[in-house]
């Protein structure tokens, strides 16, 4: 199973919008994931699954995801609030997306690679970063980096320099 962690792009600044479910991305974040997408489909990457919070900006950062997914998309409230209580045996496919929030998806990258949360400040994600995971569903800490992919690398890979 390979699995990426997404955090969501850069959306607009707390209390600008009525919830904070409700912050929307800004339009350089949604610009700028653009490119990040396409930094991912020049490795050949698609998704099977594609699972996000149900936060708006975390949502708007899934569809821009949508023409790397070769499967369903669905939402799940624990990538909001509580990465770390996903049961990653309820996701069908063999490359699922998961996009969420930090700290939370810190920590459930620290989770899968190491068996617990300790490390979560390690796995620190920028906004629109991508964290590529590779092993086996069911051994929650045997799960092997394959890549960390900032912002800054997608949109080198996106125009072919490396």
């Amino acid at each position: 199973m390979e699995i990426f962690l997404v955090r969501h792009a850069v959306a607009v600044a707390h209390g600008s919008a009525r919830t904070d479910a409700a912050r929307a991305l800004t339009k350089k974040g949604r610009e700028d994931f653009a490119v990040c997408v396409k930094g991912l489909e020049s490795l050949d990457i698609a998704f099977t699954a594609l699972v996000h919070s149900p936060l708006r900006r975390a949502a708007e950062t899934a569809e821009l995801l949508v023409p790397l997914l070769e499967g369903q998309t669905r939402v799940d409230p624990a990538l909001a609030d509580r990465a770390d209580l996903m049961d990653l045996s309820t996701i069908a496919g063999e490359h699922v997306a998961l996009v969420g929030h930090e700290p939370y998806m810190g920590q459930l990258a620290a989770i899968l690679v190491t068996g617990s949360s300790d490390a979560a400040a390690r796995f620190a994600f920028e906004k629109g970063g991508v964290l590529w995971l590779h092993g086996t569903r069911t051994a929650h800490s045997s799960l092997e980096i394959v890549a960390m992919l900032p912002p800054k690398v997608l949109h080198a890979l996106s125009s072919g320099r490396s």
